[in-house]
């Protein structure tokens, strides 16, 4: 997050259990009230399977979207061909990220087009 030039100290790591992914959409609505809902940037694993239940990156978007939530939403998965991404896209994702990172330069810049398309600097 560092080295992207998030910051760190308004960014959330959740995932850790079901409880967490569950209250999910309480958490965001708080950091947007707090930074705005253009300057998130959510990715999500496609597949997080926990104990008690597994939950899908995409659904949580469609559910994401559905409330109106208009921040950037990215799917997180090996599993990355064009036919999945664009099955992302249709839950409601801005793009998807492999899970072979590339480089911290290029995943920032990517990041930073998908957020001038969600919020188009006006004049």
């Amino acid at each position: 997050i560092k080295r992207a030039r998030g910051d760190a100290s308004r960014s959330l790591i959740i995932g850790e259990t079901l409880a967490e992914v569950e209250a999910l959409p309480s958490a965001l609505q708080n950091l947007a009230s707090e930074v705005g809902q253009g300057r998130i940037v959510c990715i999500f694993d496609q597949n997080m399977n926990y104990a008690d239940g597994d939950v899908l990156g995409t659904d949580l978007c469609r559910e994401l979207r559905a409330a109106g939530w208009r921040g950037v939403l990215l799917i997180q998965s090996a599993n990355d061909s064009a036919s999945d991404a664009a099955f992302y896209r249709e839950a409601g994702a801005d793009g998807t990220l492999g899970k072979s990172v590339s480089s911290v330069a290029d995943t920032v810049a990517y990041l930073e087009e998908l957020l001038r398309a969600r919020t188009p600097f006006t004049s």
